[in-house]
C-alpha cells in the first residue's frame, strides 16, 4: 500500500471517528434539552434529539456500507497466508523436536536447569502442603476467639441481670422494712 492510499485511509478513519463523536454529542445535547425542557427559539429538545438520532442513523448506515477497508485487510491477510504457505520450512525442514532443542539452546536452557525448575516446583508444592495444618489451626484459633468473645458478652449480660435482681431485692427489703415499721406504728396508735 503506497503513501497516498495510507493517507486516504487515515483521513477516512479520522472523518468516521469525528462523525461518530459529533453525532453522539448532538444526541446527548438533544436528550439534555428534552430532559430539562429547554428551548432556544425554534430549537426544542425534540428537534435536537431527532437531529442527533437521524445523524447517528446516517453515520451507522455509512459505516455499514464502508467495506473498502475490510476488503483491503482481507486481501492483505490472504497475501500473507499464501506467502507463508509457499515458503519452505526454515532450518532445512527439521522436526519440531529439533526446533524446540534449538530454541532451548538459544535461551540457554539445559536439562540441568529444567530439572532444577522441576525440583523447585516440587519443593513449593511440599511447602504449600505443610502450610495446610497451620491454616487449619489459625481457623480454629479464630473460631475459639469468636466463641470466647460471645461467652464474654453473655457473661456481661448475665452479670447485668444479676445486678438488676440484686437492686430489686434490696428495694423490696427496704420496702418490706418500711411496711413493718409503718404496721408497728399503726398498731401502736390503735392500742393507745
Amino acid at each position: 500500500m503506497n503513501d497516498k492510499a495510507l493517507n486516504k485511509r487515515l483521513r477516512g478513519k479520522i472523518a468516521m471517528h469525528m462523525l461518530f463523536g459529533l453525532g453522539g454529542a448532538v444526541v446527548i445535547i438533544g436528550a439534555l434539552f428534552k430532559i430539562l425542557h429547554l428551548e432556544i427559539g425554534p430549537i426544542t429538545g425534540g428537534l435536537v434529539l431527532g437531529l442527533g438520532l437521524g445523524t447517528e442513523a446516517l453515520i451507522f448506515t455509512v459505516a455499514a456500507l464502508n467495506t473498502g477497508e475490510i476488503k483491503e485487510e482481507h486481501q492483505d491477510y490472504v497475501k500473507k497466508v499464501k506467502v507463508g504457505a509457499s515458503k519452505p520450512a526454515s532450518g532445512g525442514g527439521g522436526s519440531l523436536s529439533s526446533k524446540i532443542d534449538e530454541l532451548m539452546k538459544e535461551a540457554k536452557l539445559d536439562v540441568g536447569l529444567m530439572k532444577d525448575l522441576a525440583s523447585s516446583i516440587k519443593d513449593l508444592e511440599t511447602s504449600a502442603k505443610s502450610l495446610a495444618p497451620a491454616s487449619e489451626a489459625l481457623a480454629a484459633t479464630k473460631t475459639y476467639g469468636e466463641k470466647l468473645n460471645t461467652a464474654s458478652s453473655q457473661l456481661e449480660q448475665l452479670n447485668s441481670a444479676f445486678q438488676s435482681q440484686l437492686q430489686l431485692s434490696q428495694k423490696s427489703n427496704t420496702f418490706n422494712a418500711e411496711m413493718d415499721k409503718n404496721a408497728a406504728q399503726l398498731k401502736q396508735q390503735m392500742d393507745s
